[in-house]
């Protein structure tokens, strides 16, 4: 009998060894996949934090290019209203020459005399500028305005070479909210309007009209057309 119990608390402490043996098995491999599991999230962070940083340079280089962009478009202004000045100055000058004179008085080397419009005071932003030499046989200009004290535009229109070109209003404009807040009386700034594009040298008339029923200036500059053969 006393044999039997032996056997018996020997089998016991087996079992027992077996069980301890898992469990330490058990908490061994646990706490190796932890380990495993922090190694991987500490390399997904290092991941994360260099492709953070890499789209963070990206946004630099994007506004760098903006900048320059703004920049370029900005000296491109500037180099047309010179060529403006440098015309008006010329054209001042041809009318002072015997030459002139007669022109004025035979009415020869004129352009039939366009509409004043007075210049208005806007906030505007053009997507496709107007600075360019145009090569197709029309082009479609893109934007948003509005009169910074707020009044509503009714119509926009393009004038070029004599025709006038209305342009679609109240399309969206997100980025003119998120600069300027919420334009109580010109919801939805943005606009567009396609223009034939003649060939030769005329002037381009971007023009609002308010509630007034009046028309404003926006934008008046000289354009060359030159269609691809």
């Amino acid at each position: 009998m006393p044999d039997a119990s032996a056997d018996e608390l020997t089998k016991l402490r087996a079992q027992l060894a077996e069980v301890t043996r898992r469990e330490a098995k058990y908490r061994l491999e646990s706490v190796q996949d932890y380990l495993d599991l922090q190694a991987r999230l500490r390399s997904l962070s290092a991941t994360i934090g260099e492709r953070g940083t890499y789209i963070h340079q990206l946004h630099l280089d994007e506004l760098a290019r903006k900048g320059e962009l703004e920049a370029a478009t900005a000296d491109l202004e500037a180099l047309v209203w010179m060529l403006q000045a440098a015309e008006t100055a010329r054209e001042k000058s041809e009318h002072h020459t015997p030459a002139g004179w007669l022109r004025a008085l035979l009415g020869q080397g004129r352009t039939p005399a366009e509409p004043k419009v007075p210049p208005g005071n806007f906030v505007y932003h053009l997507t496709t500028s107007p600075f360019r030499l145009y090569r197709g046989a029309s082009f479609t200009l893109h934007g948003w305005v509005f009169p910074r004290d707020g009044r509503p535009v009714t119509a926009i229109r393009v004038r070029l070479a004599g025709r006038e070109f209305a342009a679609t209003l109240g399309l969206p404009a997100p980025k003119a909210i998120a600069q300027h807040g919420a334009l109580l009386k010109n919801p939805q700034p943005g606009f567009e309007v396609t223009f034939d594009t003649p060939p030769g040298r005329h002037r381009l008339a971007l023009e609002a009209q308010l509630e007034d029923g009046k028309w404003r200036s926006i934008l008046n500059v000289p354009v060359w057309c030159r269609p691809a053969n």
